[in-house]
């Protein structure tokens, strides 16, 4: 690179530095800046899932909506929750032919998982442990995050 175009390129960055420094400057002295307010705002995270052995995989989509609808209206008995389903998924695997198994038609294996997003977080593990006491073989994971919300 030549001498001149060197120059230039660490006029240029300096006069960039100092011109976002101003500003931030600028912006700390703005009194609306110092009025903004800032809190600390929790969402909370619920997983469900399930496994188990069924020989009908073609209603298995129905089923799904079916529990997802039912893990939704589980929310009205809490309290004030606002409940959002990020997702939802199930596998299906075909089952062994072992004969100790216990569902003797059960020609696959199916594993699935619920992801929904609960606030207040306050309330989420009320929710956890009824979708858990209601969801026959249901493991349910809990998850909060926090994060500084400014307004």
């Amino acid at each position: 690179m030549k001498p001149v175009a060197l120059s230039l390129l660490v006029a240029c960055l300096v006069c960039f530095l100092s011109v976002a420094a101003g500003a931030s400057v600028a912006r700390a002295e703005d009194p609306a800046y110092q009025e903004e307010s800032c809190r600390m705002e929790e969402v909370a995270s619920i997983y469900v899932y399930s496994s188990g052995a069924i020989s009908d995989i073609d209603s298995l989509g129905n089923l799904m909506k079916e529990r997802v609808q039912e893990v939704m209206d589980l929310a009205k008995e809490v309290g004030p929750l606002v409940v959002k389903v990020e997702g939802y998924d199930y596998n299906i695997q075909s089952a062994s032919g072992d004969s100790t198994c216990g569902v003797c038609n059960a020609n696959y294996q199916v594993s699935t998982s619920i992801n929904l997003s609960v606030t207040p977080a306050e309330n989420v593990m009320p929710y956890a442990r009824l979708i858990k006491k209601t969801g026959e073989g249901d493991s349910v994971s809990v998850s909060v995050t926090a994060s500084e919300v400014c307004l």
